[in-house]
């Protein structure tokens, strides 16, 4: 144990800061959608309500080989578009272009 008048450089005098690292993450923060517990206590994204809102960029019924830009507001940090609620790879960003096969017939 070492005991000193203050805290050197970097340290804190209590044990409340849970991550010293990162200056962002202490019990005054407000908690964000992130997968930290960023105010501290215990829990990652407590009372954190994400909310998401889509909107076609076009009309959604079209022939084989049409496609749809598809526009995602929202509130998280992040978004995974997903197919059939599998993550698509790559699609991650805030449009997604959403196509239909085209059926190649013999």
């Amino acid at each position: 144990m070492v005991e000193a008048c203050a805290a050197p450089p970097g340290y804190v005098d209590n044990n409340l800061d849970c991550n010293d690292a990162n200056n962002a993450i202490n019990p005054t923060q407000i908690e964000i959608c992130n997968a930290i517990d960023d105010n501290c206590n215990g829990t990652n994204d407590e009372g954190v309500i994400e909310t998401i809102s889509i909107a076609a960029a076009g009309p959604t019924e079209f022939c084989q080989g049409g496609s749809v830009i598809l526009n995602a507001t929202y509130s998280g940090t992040s978004v995974q578009w997903q197919k059939n609620g599998s993550n698509i790879p790559g699609a991650i960003g805030a449009s997604y272009t959403a196509t239909t096969k085209v059926i190649m017939l013999a």
